[in-house]
């Protein structure tokens, strides 16, 4: 096994905070987080900046959900005309 049970529930628990937020997103919050911005070009990200970070944005997610909801009505209603 991989990952022990502690560290699959953790990353569950990711998946479901995060799970729906592109991945763009992602990659332009987290370069602006500490560990990135002190990180020399090409180096290591230096682990002692880890808890030097903050969580996401509750707008950003709270505006992904609203796009994931009506990208999945937009999806229900086109499998339906095609039955």
């Amino acid at each position: 096994m991989v990952f022990d049970e502690k560290e699959q529930t953790l990353l569950r628990k990711l998946i479901n905070k995060y799970g729906d937020i592109p991945t763009e997103v992602m990659v332009a919050k987290s370069h602006l987080e500490a560990p990135w911005v002190k990180a020399k070009n090409g180096a290591s990200l230096d682990y002692k900046y880890a808890f030097d970070v903050e969580d996401f944005d509750l707008e950003i997610e709270k505006n992904q959900k609203k796009k994931t909801e009506k990208s999945k009505t937009l999806l229900k209603k086109e499998l339906a005309k095609s039955c």
